[in-house]
């Protein structure tokens, strides 16, 4: 089965307001946890949501939907520097 990674604003428009993108973005969610799709995100993904929930006053809501993320994701990649610095 193919890996997909899936960026942040596919898990914030999923759990936000009406928009145009909601239901496409709610229909990627069923089909990661229905196991149709393999979800792959890195550590930033996380991090941006806590980041963009905090910002709006709602980071008890970001830490329940950053751990929902994680547990229906079947890798998190590290975000990593290489080269010399």
């Amino acid at each position: 089965m193919t890996h997909y990674f899936i960026d942040t604003n596919i898990f914030i428009y999923s759990v936000g307001h009406d928009h145009p993108v909601k239901p496409h973005c709610v229909a990627v969610i069923h089909k990661i946890r229905d196991g149709k799709i393999k979800a792959v995100v890195s550590t930033e993904i996380i991090q941006e949501i806590l980041y963009r929930l905090q910002t709006m006053g709602e980071l008890p809501y970001g830490i329940r939907l950053a751990r929902e993320v994680i547990l229906v994701s079947s890798q998190i990649l590290p975000v990593t520097c290489h080269g010399d610095s």
